[in-house]
């Protein structure tokens, strides 16, 4: 399928790249195998978990993510914080992100300063206001942060993550509350800043977006496309495959045999590529 850009609208003004894997149907429309396999994604269910984390790792290398980027992730409407110690499905995308770049991913700078209404059945002009200013973001930790005095025209860059986007309005609003950190701070003392936080650039933060889908009402797309990564593949009408299984076994024997030739170590040579 390979990777997709668009761009996320800031209030009808800046954008910023977007990057995305498939397109989602929503429910009202119909659904489709990609939809239906992003739903077990969102609830952390195999093999979909492992699927779509190898196919993003795939494809990120056509995203421009540097060492220094740190990548942050939006949050469901019932998180007031991201919590490691339960990580969501896009906490465990984020961290296998930050291995692949060598970059950190620190979902804690993202916080709710209020409860959020699940959003999914509202209409964009509704969103808009249930998010308005409910994000809360602060700077980086100093250890290993770059000096911004010593480099006053360094750039700060924000990788955020998010499983499907569709209006763009949880993207929006975490933009705008990063924005708003620097354009405080740079501004003025800001409150927010502790002794254990690297002030923010005085040059505007670089950011992208990535998600897994974004919401589609053209059915068609999805049709005729694959989904694959290093050691999963996903195509229309089917379930996840791995790949090395695919390229190495011919694909006709059940689950009993298979068992039996590991029991017994005797592959036959018919059934091998």
């Amino acid at each position: 399928m390979g990777l997709q850009q668009t761009s996320i609208r800031y209030h009808n003004d800046d954008s910023y790249p977007h990057f995305y894997l498939c397109n989602y149907l929503p429910g009202s429309v119909g659904r489709d195998t990609f939809s239906n396999s992003l739903l077990n994604f969102k609830r952390g269910e195999h093999p979909d978990l492992e699927g779509w984390i190898d196919c993003t790792l795939e494809e990120s290398a056509g995203m421009p993510i540097r060492e220094e980027t740190i990548i942050l992730r939006a949050l469901h409407h019932h998180e007031p914080a991201a919590n490691l110690l339960r990580p969501a499905s896009l906490d465990l995308l984020g961290k296998a992100l930050a291995g692949r770049f060598k970059c950190r991913y620190l979902p804690d700078l993202l916080c709710k300063s209020r409860p959020v209404e699940e959003i999914k059945r509202l209409t964009r002009e509704q969103r808009v206001i249930a998010l308005h200013e409910a994000y809360r973001f602060t700077t980086a930790p100093s250890p290993g942060h770059r000096d911004h005095h010593d480099h006053p025209d360094h750039q700060d860059h924000y990788l955020i993550l998010d499983d499907i986007v569709t209006t763009g309005s949880t993207m929006n609003a975490v933009i705008e509350a990063i924005r708003r950190e620097y354009s405080s701070a740079n501004s003025c003392s800001s409150p927010s800043l502790s002794s254990s936080s690297s002030p923010p650039s005085s040059s505007p933060p670089s950011i992208l977006a990535f998600s897994l889908a974004k919401a589609d009402y053209n059915a068609s797309f999805n049709l005729f496309h694959r989904l694959q990564g290093r050691n999963y593949l996903l195509e229309q009408g089917a379930q996840w495959l791995l790949a090395e299984e695919e390229q190495t076994y011919r694909p006709y024997y059940s689950t009993q045999t298979l068992k039996n030739w590991i029991q017994e170590n005797s592959f036959p040579r018919s059934h091998l590529q």
